[in-house]
């Protein structure tokens, strides 16, 4: 994630409410007037779900009709049961919240069911408490605990992955998810060290996505070589993933500088060209001709999905629509999120490969500001559930 969301913006979002989209008309004046095209043929009603979150930023299920939340400056994992926010978190981790920095990513294991084990992604703190100051000497982590009813398990914690935390406020340990094959796949920005970016040796961590095994160490299958967990490289700041259901290729938005934003798809081995590329590297005259020269030197470099060209938008969370409540025509879509405008967009995948599409169309908007983290389809109804700093809302179509 690239900036960190202000006060200002989390008390803005918390009071949000339209209760379909066509409401939002300004909302989608300035998405028109940056060219975005309306998902026609659809209404939606935005039902709030899960209330009095404190910057939230990512979710997922778990069994017992419950959702998991993690909240970026305290440090807690929330769990909502039964249609209520439940008071006592399930874990409360001592976290450096500096910039970027907090607590990010939750999964629970493939095999849950018998070891009850929830992965998180954070920022350790230092100090002796959660620290939204600068910290030079924090440690990184991803960690699973055990689950036992609503609350983890004492002492259960356990590091499997620890880096050290970069010299700036961005660009480090993102999102988590287990993949189809059962590993751990892990994003982790370029380090605020851009040319860590093209690194393919194994010991490499930034600027890329990652494949381990669910004890943290690396399987010896990828496609850089035995001992290498790199899938996918050149990247800056990989917010959010997800895997096709058919094919289990991954798509994954990427934050570019103050231009290019993207959603890529993230092959075995693909080089997505930071810091020699941005956007597409042929995309006219005015583009650099060492773009040009780069693709051309790396038969493994990819070109994005999607590419905001001259706009910032933060692309956030992703997924893949299920199935056919919003309407045939929007089965298997890829929905994905911009956060600065609080806008959701529906990305048809075209070609042989799926590995071309239509231009993304505004599916629904009205979140405000600096507002989404994260969407993803229901497990059980397949609606579309998304993720605002302090409210988790579901989708109804009207």
């Amino acid at each position: 994630m690239r900036n960190a969301m202000t006060p200002a913006a989390l008390a803005a979002a918390a009071g949000l409410w339209f209760p379909c989209l066509s409401c939002d008309t300004a909302a989608l004046d300035s998405i028109a007037r940056s060219g975005g095209a309306i998902d026609s043929g659809v209404s939606v009603s935005k039902v709030p779900v899960a209330t009095g979150l404190e910057q939230a930023v990512a979710f997922t299920w778990a069994p017992g009709n419950r959702i998991l939340f993690t909240e970026k400056v305290t440090g807690r994992v929330r769990v909502w049961r039964d249609g209520s926010l439940l008071g006592e978190p399930a874990i409360d981790l001592t976290i450096n919240s500096f910039g970027d920095r907090g607590l990010m990513g939750i999964a629970l294991h493939p095999d849950f069911s018998r070891n009850r084990r929830v992965y998180l992604s954070y920022h350790e703190s230092s100090t002796a408490g959660d620290d939204p100051n600068f910290d030079p000497a924090g440690f990184q982590h991803v960690a699973y605990f055990t689950l036992t009813g609503d609350l983890a398990d004492q002492g259960s914690l356990t590091r499997i992955i620890t880096l050290p935390l970069s010299n700036g406020a961005s660009h480090d340990l993102g999102n988590i998810r287990f993949g189809p094959d059962g590993k751990l796949y892990v994003t982790h920005g370029d380090h605020n060290e851009p040319p860590l970016a093209q690194a393919t040796d194994a010991g490499a961590r930034y600027g890329r996505i990652m494949r381990f095994n669910d004890d943290g160490g690396v399987p010896d299958d990828g496609p850089l070589g035995p001992g290498n967990p790199t899938v996918a490289y050149g990247l800056r700041n990989a917010f959010d993933f997800c895997f096709h259901p058919i094919t289990g290729v991954i798509y994954a938005t990427e934050n570019g500088t103050t231009v290019h934003d993207e959603v890529v798809i993230a092959q075995r081995g693909s080089n997505h060209g930071w810091p020699f590329v941005e956007g597409r590297a042929d995309d006219g005259p005015e583009d650099p001709p060492e773009e040009t020269a780069f693709a051309a030197a790396n038969p493994n470099y990819l070109d994005p999905l999607v590419d905001a060209t001259n706009d910032s938008v933060v692309p956030t969370g992703l997924d893949f629509n299920p199935g056919e409540v919003y309407g045939p025509q929007r089965k298997g879509d890829l929905f994905y999120a911009e956060w600065k405008l609080g806008v959701i967009r529906r990305l048809k995948l075209t070609g042989p490969g799926l590995d071309r599409a239509d231009p993304p169309l505004v599916f629904a908007t009205g979140f405000g500001n600096w507002s989404i983290s994260d969407l993803a389809f229901g497990p059980h109804d397949q609606k579309l559930y998304v993720l605002t700093p302090a409210t988790l809302y579901r989708l109804d179509p009207r």
